[in-house]
């Protein structure tokens, strides 16, 4: 915790901190007695006026996306904002712009020297987007009101397509939705069902391919998916559930486009399940008491792996502790230690292939359901059943569940994949025909024209895969 205590102080050293530096044309005082204050305060008062006041450049938002930096400027002894600075570089010229604009429309509490107000140079850091408890909401400051006509268009829809008048609204406000706000997946995927159902390939692929590019998170290639203090790393908003959700959607609008991308895609979607279903890493932002945990545990880690693998001679299954550590740590953790050790030159590079070998057996085990116990686990499989099913048909799903039930399977997961084969026999009738399965899921409604018994059918079959696979659960 204590290191989890020193990064926060450094960060409000870094918000609060005084710049020594002079201004343009004014006189600086380096060493004040007192600091400038914002009506409100820094932590409270400034994200007040920035809501209020600052609107982020659509323009500038589809480009960098932008969210948190560092800017400077000078408060002079009147409390008046000049020579606003972001001294990164590289923003887009309109946020630039609008933060000069909205910054310098401040009023603050001069800083002090013998009781005097004097001019200083201030750093601050700021981030646009509004703060929601621990962790912050997904639309910056100033786009409420594209998410806000987008979400409005989406509740008008009913069964059916609206009027040709009606539809040229909504569809514009979902996708300039989908357009800006691209890393909030609901518009991009509502986007693109109404795309297919208007028959508009190419918006409807382009919506779900920009969604997957920006919410699949591939995680920094040194630190895996974990940060500094062992806590998970989170884009703001990020859940794991929906990047599955996205990538099986986008895999679904190729298949139904009959892209080329569509095997790929799929393949895609499979890869990030089976990464799931390794460390069933879901979570969103980590709590400072999950990041603690999560420190003490990747100590424990290295210190287990030493003392149970790396003073033997002989490693094997059998080792001691070998069943409490692949119990407890993920295969990235003990791969991650591996080749930490080996670096410092305590492992040769035979021990590792021995334990890289057995460390595959493991995951190979993993992956046919040895360790499938809890609920989440249960629906990684089932949303794997899923993708298989769409992808390959009866034969391929019949083939993935005769291969799990052919190796070492949990018992949960047995029964959990012969109550899925019941209901998918139950509801044989509406699922037999795939390629209109496939229709109900990739568009928002049924094309113009459907008749009544039509309609039906369609919602009809949507019900029924949500009744086998953990459809919803993947998206809610």
């Amino acid at each position: 915790m204590k290191t989890i205590n020193g990064y926060i102080c450094a960060l409000l050293t870094v918000l609060l901190s005084v710049m020594s530096m002079s201004a343009k044309g004014i006189e600086i005082c380096e060493h004040p007695d007192t600091y400038p204050a914002f009506p409100g305060g820094i932590l409270d008062g400034i994200p007040r006026y920035l809501k209020d006041n600052f609107i982020y450049p659509k323009e500038a938002y589809k480009q960098q996306k932008e969210t948190s930096m560092v800017v400077i400027f000078t408060i002079t002894k009147d409390g008046k904002v000049r020579d606003f600075e972001m001294p990164e570089g590289g923003f887009h010229p309109a946020l630039e712009k609008e933060l000069t604009r909205v910054f310098e429309g401040t009023t603050w509490y001069p800083a002090t020297k013998n009781g005097t107000p004097v001019n200083v140079r201030y750093t601050l850091y700021i981030h646009l987007h509004p703060r929601n408890g621990s962790d912050y909401e997904k639309i910056p400051y100033g786009l409420e009101y594209i998410a806000k006509d987008a979400n409005n268009s989406i509740s008008g829809i009913g069964k059916n397509l609206p009027p040709a008048n009606e539809l040229a609204t909504i569809k514009s406000a979902i996708g300039e939705a989908a357009e800006v706000l691209n890393e909030c997946p609901r518009y991009p995927i509502t986007y693109a069902t109404l795309g297919s159902t208007l028959g508009e390939k190419e918006n409807a692929l382009k919506a779900m391919d920009s969604c997957w590019a920006r919410y699949h998170w591939i995680p920094n290639p040194e630190s895996g998916r974990v940060g500094p203090t062992g806590a998970p790393m989170r884009l703001y908003g990020y859940n794991g559930r929906t990047e599955i959700w996205v990538a099986l959607m986008r895999a679904m609008q190729h298949q139904f486009h009959s892209s080329e991308m569509t095997d790929s895609a799929y393949s895609e979607a499979m890869t990030l399940i089976n990464d799931r279903i390794l460390d069933n890493d879901l979570r969103e932002a980590a709590s400072f008491k999950e990041a603690e945990r999560a420190q003490r545990r990747a100590e424990r880690m290295q210190r287990d792996m030493v003392n149970e693998f790396i003073r033997k001679d002989v490693v094997e299954m059998n080792t001691p502790g070998w069943e409490k550590i692949t119990r407890e740590y993920s295969l990235d953790n003990i791969s991650g230690a591996l080749a930490y050790w080996n670096k410092q030159g305590l492992v040769n590079n035979a021990q590792v292939e021995q334990l890289s070998n057995l460390i595959r057996q493991e995951w190979d085990a993993m992956l046919w359901g040895k360790n499938a116990t809890s609920k989440v686990q249960l629906n990684l499989f089932g949303s794997k059943a899923f993708a298989i099913w769409m992808h390959e048909g009866d034969e391929g799903l019949d083939r993935f569940i005769a291969q799990i039930r052919s190796s070492e399977p949990s018992k949960k997961l047995l029964k959990y994949l012969s109550r899925l084969e019941k209901r998918k026999a139950a509801n044989a009738a509406l699922l037999s025909d795939r390629k209109a399965v496939l229709q109900s899921l990739a568009c928002m409604v049924p094309p113009e024209g459907t008749d009544a018994a039509g309609v039906q059918a369609f919602y009809d079959r949507r019900k029924a895969v949500e009744d086998v696979f953990p459809i919803k659960w993947l998206s809610k």
